[in-house]
This record gives structure tokens, C-alpha cells and sequence, in this order.
């Protein structure tokens, strides 16, 4: 009797566990039921001929090709949007992986690997998972390309470099701390606060403070510049960069009367955050008209 109870026991365990997981990884399949699809990341493009009735000409990463190679590899632009979602493989122009794991389009959402050129394994990690049951708005979800769980790092040879370790998007932790400085975020704040979606007047930006968020103690060679680029339609955008220090004396009145755009015209401001040319980081600022 006791034996028949342990079978029963461990076929209903087994049952239970195999519904779970089937519930667990059911919204992960693609729609369409190609579990794997092919994306090629190239440069494409196309001129027309040079005399008149020529043909088009077709590069792809800048050198000629002809019209079937282009195909092949333009073919593939609409497996990204197939993908909802897919196991997509990102192929370089010479058929090798380069990446590969779960996306929704070109957000990623699940299981990832990167490579070296020869084939070798770059990283790997987990981006945060997707598991309801709505693909809608993904990005102000948070369910785009956001890191989630352990990632490990390894070297041309495939040899262990090191890992991190990130919750939904937020850093925690780098294991061994490597010897180069890393910012993996940047906070924009105004009176100590982050910044957000809050209106500000347009003499308040030269008083918001920019806020780089390391990976490690490492704080050598950083050298942080701010973009600021102002558009109207109708207008040529004007744009300028400047030191932290320098931030503190923009002229926002002066950059509009240069671009020749009226105080009434509706603009739109970018705040774009570099470290030695790097960019890290950019800010659509809610501007007070």
C-alpha cells in the first residue's frame, strides 16, 4: 500500500510540474509557430543607376552587391517583425551567429548569448521575462531588453572573465570588480530629485545635476559631457555640449534667438549625457513653452 501511495504521489508531482511548466513558457512561443527565426545585422542600401534606365545598384555594409544578395539579406528585416515573439539568431554578413535568444520584435525577453567572430561565447544572461499575457507596450512596461538575473562574461579564449548580477533592469553587484570604469545608468535630477516627466521652466535647466551610476569603485578617466539639442519643426535644430561645470552657465534664451525659432513655436529639448565621447544616456525634457 505504501508503495502504490509513493507511485501515485510522484505521477501526480510529475503531472503538476510539467502543467506548470507548460503554463510558465506558453506566452515565450511565437504566434506563428516558427520557433527560430534569421536576422541578418548589416549596413543595406540602394542608389539608383548611373544613366538613366540603369538598374538600381545595391551595397550591403557599404560594397557592391547584386540584386539576389541584397534580397537575401534585406529578406530578413521582416523576420524582426515576425517576431512577436520569436527565438530570433542574429547572423553578421558572413552567416555567422553573433547573438541569439528570446525578443518580442527587437526587444529581448528572455534566455540571451553573444559571440565572438569566431564563434566563441561572448556573455550570457537572462533578460527580464515576459510571462502575461499582453505583448502591448512593452518598453513602458518594462519588460524591453531589461537585464534580470546573472550575466557571465568571458574572453576571445572562452575562458571566465567575470559576472554581475542585475534585478529588473537595476544593477546589483559585479564579481570580480573589473579595472575599468563602467556607468551602467544616469540619473537626471533637479533639487535632488529625479527629474521624471515634471514640467520644468525654462531657466531651471541649467540647474539640473546629472548623476553617474558605477559598476565598480574604479572613477578613473571620466570625463562626462552634456549635449543639449532644441528642434522645432520647420527649424534647423541648434545644438550645444558642455563640461558639468560649464552646464551651470547655458543659455537657453540665446541658443533659441540663434536658431532663429520663436519663443511661441513649440520645441522640442534632448539632454544627452557622453564620458570621453562615450554616449551613456539621453533625456526628453518636459519644458514649460
Amino acid at each position: 500500500m505504501r508503495s502504490f501511495s509513493l507511485v501515485f504521489c510522484f505521477v501526480v508531482f510529475a503531472l503538476l510540474s510539467a502543467h506548470s511548466q507548460v503554463n510558465s513558457m506558453r506566452v515565450q512561443r511565437p504566434r506563428s509557430g516558427a520557433d527560430t527565426l534569421i536576422y541578418y545585422q548589416v549596413k543595406l542600401r540602394t542608389v539608383p543607376g548611373r544613366t538613366k534606365g540603369d538598374n538600381e545598384l545595391y551595397f550591403v555594409n557599404d560594397s557592391l552587391v547584386s540584386r539576389a544578395t541584397y534580397s537575401k539579406y534585406s529578406a530578413s528585416l521582416e523576420n524582426m517583425k515576425k517576431c512577436t515573439p520569436c527565438y530570433l539568431k542574429t547572423l553578421d554578413i558572413d552567416d555567422h551567429v553573433i547573438r541569439e535568444g528570446l525578443q518580442y520584435t527587437d526587444c529581448s525577453i528572455g534566455s540571451w548569448k553573444e559571440y565572438y567572430g569566431d564563434g566563441t561565447i561572448k556573455r550570457t544572461g537572462e533578460f527580464r521575462k515576459n510571462l502575461t499575457d499582453s505583448w502591448n507596450n512593452l518598453s513602458q512596461r518594462g519588460y524591453c531588453s531589461v537585464p534580470d538575473g546573472e550575466w557571465n562574461y568571458f574572453n576571445e579564449k572562452g575562458e571566465f572573465l567575470y559576472s554581475e548580477t542585475w534585478k529588473e533592469g537595476k544593477f546589483i553587484k559585479q564579481e570580480p570588480e573589473q579595472p575599468v570604469t563602467e556607468i551602467w545608468d544616469v540619473a537626471l535630477k533637479f533639487k535632488g530629485f529625479e527629474v521624471g516627466d515634471k514640467m520644468l521652466e525654462m531657466e531651471q535647466i541649467k540647474d539640473l545635476q546629472v548623476e553617474p551610476k558605477f559598476k565598480n569603485k574604479l572613477r578613473e578617466n571620466v570625463n562626462l559631457k552634456i549635449k543639449i539639442e532644441i528642434s522645432a519643426i520647420g527649424y534647423k535644430p541648434v545644438t550645444q555640449t558642455f563640461s558639468i561645470d560649464e552646464f551651470k552657465n547655458i543659455n537657453i534664451p540665446k541658443m533659441i534667438a540663434d536658431a532663429g525659432m520663436p519663443l511661441s513655436v513649440q520645441k522640442t529639448y534632448i539632454l544627452s549625457v557622453y564620458n570621453n565621447e562615450k554616449y551613456e544616456a539621453y533625456f526628453r525634457l518636459n519644458i514649460k513653452q
